[in-house]
């Protein structure tokens, strides 16, 4: 999940067997939906409906291929996790590898909905400034797909598409 676009990809044998790319990301969801200070509650409900639907045939898809775990990438991912992690007074620095619960997940995007002001998100143990403004919608994002796919969380990844890009454009350049 990015600012923009939400990658899905589905991998077997360390290829991918289905790719996705959406126009749906933290920075998208936060413009259309939840932009104001405070957010209204209606404008949460609206973003989860939209966020929902659009996510719907292409988790359908996903789970039909099929897999054994699901991994995030990204900062909303990782801030996320690091947020759980202060909240459980546990260590915030080094979240790869972390894996985010589904429940741990639910508890924070209920805390950030709860803070509907910008100062009030700001507040939360763990947050960074540089994404109080926009994690909701990635929050949101990642949430609708945790419980569309019915997983039981999400394992976290420092690395993100750029990363795999770069890896991917290497590993053809030299055979």
């Amino acid at each position: 999940v990015g600012g923009g676009s939400t990658e899905l990809v589905v991998g077997r044998g360390g290829r991918p067997v289905l790719t996705a790319s959406l126009p749906l990301g933290a920075l998208t969801v936060c413009r259309r939906w939840l932009g104001a200070d405070p957010i209204a509650r209606h404008r949460v409900r609206a973003a989860r409906r939209f966020i929902a639907g659009a996510l719907r045939a292409r988790a359908g898809a996903v789970e039909r291929f099929g897999f054994t775990a699901a991994v995030g990438t990204g900062g909303s991912i990782q801030r996320l996790a690091r947020i759980a992690a202060a909240l459980k007074g546990a260590p915030t620095e080094d979240v790869h590898g972390h894996f985010l619960d589904t429940k741990a997940l639910d508890a924070v995007v209920e805390r950030l909905v709860h803070a509907r002001t910008q100062a009030e998100r700001l507040a939360l143990p763990g947050m960074d400034p540089d994404r109080a403004d926009t994690l909701l919608g990635g929050a949101l994002i990642f949430q609708a797909l945790a419980h569309l796919l019915r997983l039981d969380g999400w394992r976290v990844s420092m690395t993100a598409l750029r990363t795999g890009l770069l890896v991917d454009t290497h590993r053809r350049a030299v055979g």
